[in-house]
């Protein structure tokens, strides 16, 4: 019996807002020259056309977790492996420069770069999948590699790779062992 009370309430309560928002409104001005708008129809009033309201879709919510975000978020993503140098390579004294390479997952899409940083900062944005550093400093460095959009988007990013620069071998002369 409540329901049937219930549902018949809800029905009446949206007939009456149906019936005020299809109300006409009406346009005066008073005696002081203000411009009154009203739904009650005054002596000497006009009726006003009011223009079509504007109406949006409805935005579909993707929640920030769960399958349909995850499926948004890797449809962008990549997957970035260093190949080359390998962790823990030592450059030697005698090399003068350090090639880096990578691989992914997926083709490189228009408009997204590699991004490669050394020691945090950035070496070079390119689409080429190798560079080569020249003359490294010697000491321990941090190697990584990210893939970023054209709007500054972070895609996908490698693990660091430390390698470690090798101070050159210097004798002096008085070292020196004179050949025989």
């Amino acid at each position: 019996m409540r329901k049937n009370l219930a549902q018949v309430c809800y029905v009446c309560v949206v007939l009456l807002f149906a019936h005020l928002a299809s109300a006409e409104v009406y346009k005066t001005v008073d005696k002081q020259g203000r411009v009154v708008y009203t739904d009650r129809p005054p002596a000497k009033a006009k009726a006003v056309e009011l223009p079509n309201i504007n109406t949006l879709p409805q935005v579909k919510f993707i929640p920030n977790d769960g399958p349909a975000f995850n499926a948004l978020v890797d449809a962008d993503s990549y997957q970035i492996n260093v190949i080359t140098p390998i962790p823990g390579y030592v450059l030697q004294a005698d090399e003068r420069s350090l090639n880096v390479s990578v691989n992914l997952d997926k083709a490189l899409q228009p408009g997204h770069v590699l991004v490669y940083f050394w020691d945090g900062y950035i070496l070079q944005k390119t689409a080429a999948m190798a560079i080569t550093i020249v003359e490294p400093s010697r000491g321990e460095h941090k190697l990584h590699v990210d893939v970023m959009s054209k709007y500054g988007k972070h895609l996908g990013q490698s693990e660091p790779v430390s390698v470690v620069v090798a101070q050159p071998n210097v004798q002096k002369e008085s070292d020196k062992v004179p050949k025989k």
